[in-house]
């Protein structure tokens, strides 16, 4: 269940084309957050897995009991979903993995920025999230049906993520999730496709 950390720093994702060389800088911080990553590894609290169990992070229940509320927000939203970003759009590094419009976003936060608007029309998911120590970022996140998302890696291992499945195709097989080399964990995992049909995967 343990990987190995990889040698280098890379930003790109295997088997896709970058879209651009990285600058000298880049390079440099490249090199610099693959050294911090080294760090992480050697004086982590936990191990260095792929996924962690829930009971490894007792806070984690805690958000899991608000799901119905955070369902109830959610709901609300997808009245409008055809209206909702992409993921490219917020973020166009992000078209290393996804270059349509099938994975679309709503975000509360991101890296230290909060979006009053969107914690507005989501309070009480806002809310629920407050139980999440160092929290930087939250937003759902939705894959139409059909969505495909190559395997990839964060940019960086000193950030912890958590997937809590709010709308999940059945039966199981109707959608696959997989990381490192386990498949089928919903937490903490990658959504990597969807069969197609009408509903959407939906987490935040």
């Amino acid at each position: 269940m343990t990987d190995a950390p990889s040698k280098e720093q890379s930003f790109g994702t295997e088997g896709i084309k970058p879209l651009e060389r990285p600058r000298a800088s880049v390079r440099l911080l490249m090199r610099v957050v693959g050294w911090v990553e080294r760090l992480n590894v050697r004086y982590a609290r936990l191990p260095n897995r792929c996924v962690y169990e829930n009971d490894d992070f007792p806070w984690s229940k805690k958000l899991e009991t608000e799901w119905p509320t955070i369902r109830h927000e959610l709901d609300q939203l997808l009245l409008r979903r055809h209206e909702l970003p992409s993921i490219s759009d917020i973020s166009p590094d992000a078209t290393t993995i996804s270059s349509d419009r099938n994975w679309k976003t709503f975000i509360l936060a991101g890296y230290g920025f909060r979006s009053s608007r969107n914690v507005a029309l989501c309070s009480s998911t806002w809310r629920a999230l407050q139980c999440v120590p160092g929290l930087t970022t939250a937003m759902f996140s939705i894959f139409e049906p059909g969505t495909r998302v190559p395997a990839h890696r964060g940019p960086y291992n000193g950030v912890l993520r958590l997937h809590l499945g709010l709308i999940v195709p059945q039966p199981q097989w109707a959608s696959r999730f997989a990381t490192g080399r386990k498949a089928g964990r919903l937490y903490s995992t990658t959504p990597t496709s969807t069969r197609r049909g009408t509903t959407p995967i939906s987490f935040v």
